[in-house]
């Protein structure tokens, strides 16, 4: 069953000229590994790009735009609730054998947004873990463009 609703994408902040095929890769990184065969027709980054006309080094560059990861969490989430029909009666089978159903208590929590009601101040929540990687993402941002000058600086060691 392949993913496709609209709400998913957002537009993108400048002019793209793969943005069909952009979408597409956001969707195949959405898409569990042991699924993408069958969505896809392959399942590694490489073998997308060769059969969408897209580089490797193209497929690279749109991992670190601001908005892939985000549309990527959200496709995530559409994928995997249509899986919920199958973990509930999963769940039901296990909790009928054994009475264990932590597993299930954190698909719910990952995938149906379920949280226990209790008074935790350490919960975490979406907001909080993507400012995580925002701020993870400026920090490699930055460290790579001081790299960058440094390698520069080092091979004309009398420009800057």
């Amino acid at each position: 069953m392949s993913i496709t609703p609209a709400h998913i994408f957002t537009e993108p902040t400048k002019k793209m000229k793969r943005l069909l095929e952009y979408r597409k890769y956001i969707l195949f990184c959405a898409t569990p590994n042991q699924f993408r065969e069958k969505e896809f027709g392959c399942t590694t980054n490489e073998a997308f790009g060769k059969s969408n006309g897209v580089s490797l080094r193209s497929l690279m560059v749109w991992r670190v735009r601001d908005d892939f990861w985000p549309q990527v969490n959200k496709a995530m989430d559409v994928y995997l609730k249509q899986y919920t029909p199958s973990v509930r009666g999963a769940m039901l089978n296990k909790i009928m054998k054994t009475g264990d159903a932590a597993e299930v208590k954190l698909w719910h929590q990952l995938v149906e947004g379920w949280s226990e009601k209790t008074d935790n101040q350490f919960s975490v929540n979406r907001e909080s873990i993507k400012a995580l990687q925002d701020a993870n993402r400026a920090i490699f941002e930055a460290a790579k463009a001081d790299d960058a000058k440094r390698k520069a600086n080092q091979k004309n060691p009398g420009a800057s």
